[in-house]
């Protein structure tokens, strides 16, 4: 079984091997279960959806 990280928009469990997108983002990388988030992509993840 794969570790599962967590979505930073929906908070859902995600395998990173099968996640939908992900995205780099300040030396981390990020996996979501849609690729919702590659459309916003082009602004600022810190300002959009990275729940911290």
């Amino acid at each position: 079984m794969a570790t599962m990280v967590e979505d930073p928009v929906c908070g859902m469990d995600v395998d990173p091997e099968k996640a939908a997108a992900k995205i780099e983002y300040d030396g981390k990388t990020f996996y979501f279960c849609l690729s919702y988030a590659t459309t916003s992509s082009r602004l600022s993840p810190r300002d959009l959806w990275i729940r911290q």
